[in-house]
């Protein structure tokens, strides 16, 4: 480098650097934005009856399958296989593992009441780097069991047949500690889960497309039972296990009623919008499975949940929440309850905000519950 050559320092470089990166961000934002207010456009809801309705929302429920890679597998035997874990005077309690599909193997806690049935079932599921242990309510890890309030075993001793599927978190000792695979170490919450959908979309798949199918595997595992009353299943789930009950809520037509507990939000501001979320917007976190190519411009929270109508859903948000602004989550439910009202059936949705926070609504007695009473209305009546 001769003498005379220019030396530019990193103050010379930086606000070039920053330039091209803020022209990029501002325009994606706008665009994104754009899109999100136009997705009406791609629905054509029909309030004529629930059927109408129902068929005039199908292609919008076979895009959003398409959107997360679809379901390309077969649902070929479940080869479960069943090990008790514990008999009370109230319930019977097992661990049971059934295929997925290929050579993917799922576990999940049963927990059954007594009795010959048939008993309304429902699927308990648990949050990111939770277990189904923790949900039903079956571990001496009472910290990280708080926020479920034991649902799943309340839930069967109240007299429904409750299956908690496994997914996808970390693992190994210390919770999630794997000392030769750092990116499943207990400190990177939702790495594994990233592992799994990078690897997903090198094949056209994401997570939320092998997940899904192994929780709707669930429901096929649940109508074998002689004692499940194949008419009346539902899903209560919290957190990313919330995100879980609102999508395949949509998705699983089997399911008769859903509550989706502590995800159901605005989801633009959510997504992109850290300043006007209390607790941050994912797009300042490391969570790269929740970004869905396209979503935008079909879907937002009350989108989806349009997609379980005119079967029954409800919302259970905490105010003290920080992953869910319930502010915002009150407003988009508006949208939610004027599909319902138009179809003349206003009852088949509710949402219950708590004053606690990033947990189920925390009564002692499960039919102060709003979301249990929820579930009986539609799983337990006649």
């Amino acid at each position: 480098m001769a003498d005379d050559d220019p030396k530019l320092t990193g103050a010379d470089v930086d606000p070039h650097r920053r330039q091209l990166f803020e022209a990029y961000d501002n325009w994606l934002l706008r665009q994104c934005r754009e899109r999100y207010d136009a997705r009406g456009e791609r629905w054509q809801r029909d309030y004529a009856s629930p059927e109408v309705y129902s068929r005039s929302v199908a292609p919008n429920r076979e895009r959003l399958l398409a959107m997360i890679g679809g379901w390309p597998w077969e649902r070929g035997p479940l080869e479960p296989r069943v090990e008790e874990i514990a008999t009370t005077d109230a319930y019977m309690a097992s661990r049971v593992w059934y295929t997925s599909f290929n050579d993917v193997r799922v576990d999940a806690i049963l927990i059954r009441p007594h009795g010959i049935g048939p008993f309304p079932a429902v699927l308990a599921q648990h949050g990111v780097n939770h277990t189904p242990e923790q949900i039903c309510g079956f571990t001496d890890d009472p910290e990280h069991s708080a926020a479920y309030h034991e649902i799943g075993v309340r839930l069967a001793k109240h007299g429904y047949v409750v299956i908690a599927p496994r997914m996808i978190g970390g693992y190994g000792e210390d919770r999630y500690n794997v000392p030769n695979i750092p990116s499943l170490r207990k400190f990177e919450q939702g790495r594994a889960q990233n592992q799994i959908h990078r690897k997903a979309q090198l094949i056209g798949q994401t997570i939320q497309a092998l997940e899904y199918f192994s929780l709707s595997r669930a429901v096929d595992y649940l109508e074998t039972l002689p004692e499940v009353d194949n008419d009346r299943i539902g899903l209560y789930g919290l957190s990313r296990g919330g995100r879980a009950a609102l999508w395949l809520g949509a998705l699983e037509q089997r399911l008769q009623a859903v509550v989706s507990s502590a995800w159901f939000n605005e989801r633009f501001s959510k997504m992109l919008e850290p300043e006007k979320i209390n607790g941050g917007a994912f797009i300042e976190t490391s969570s790269e499975f929740q970004f869905i190519p396209g979503l935008f411009h079909e879907f937002g929270d009350a989108d989806i949940a349009s997609l379980i109508c005119p079967r029954a859903f409800f919302v259970e948000d905490g105010k003290h929440d920080r992953a869910v602004w319930w502010p915002n989550a009150v407003q988009e439910f508006e949208l939610v309850r004027e599909f319902y009202a138009q179809l003349g059936i206003p009852e088949k949705c509710g949402i219950r905000i708590h004053e606690q926070g990033h947990e189920t609504e925390p009564e002692d007695e499960i039919t102060d519950i709003q979301a249990v009473a929820f579930l009986d209305r539609w799983l337990k009546s006649e």
